[in-house]
């Protein structure tokens, strides 16, 4: 299993308490526990590609805020879902982010968040998070 400093950035942030609340009702039971290790040894990147066509028909308003660190998931998917969804907003790059950022820097996505949810995005201005692209 992967080490949690391996998905995110400040591990001291991802407390007893969170890593409980994630990780509880995953393993509440054997059969969760072996649910869980099949889902996470079977996951493949192919699983999104193999959707490709309803992505392509995605127009309402998306927005992808992604980590640029991310050991999971590399930055070309995130390039390759804001080329393949007709929707997508705007791609925000989180640096330095990993995995679970939301954790470390809640911020790097809420205020993109709110930003889409309010429509106080506008294109062409600076998101929250970093930039667009």
């Amino acid at each position: 299993m992967l080490a949690i400093a391996a998905v995110i950035a400040a591990s001291a942030a991802l407390t007893g308490e969170a890593i409980r609340v994630y990780l509880e009702p995953l393993v509440s039971s054997e059969e969760r526990a072996a649910n869980m290790h099949r889902y996470w040894t079977g996951f493949d990147v192919q699983q999104t590609v193999a959707v490709e066509p309803l992505l392509r028909g995605l127009t309402v308003p998306t927005q992808i805020v992604w980590a640029t660190d991310d050991i999971c998931f590399g930055i070309e998917l995130a390039h390759w879902l804001r080329d393949t969804i007709p929707g997508v907003a705007r791609l925000i790059e989180v640096p330095g982010a990993k995995l679970f950022f939301a954790e470390d820097r809640p911020e790097a996505l809420a205020g993109p968040l709110r930003e889409l949810w309010t429509g106080a995005y506008a294109a062409g201005a600076a998101p929250a998070g970093r930039h667009g692209s």
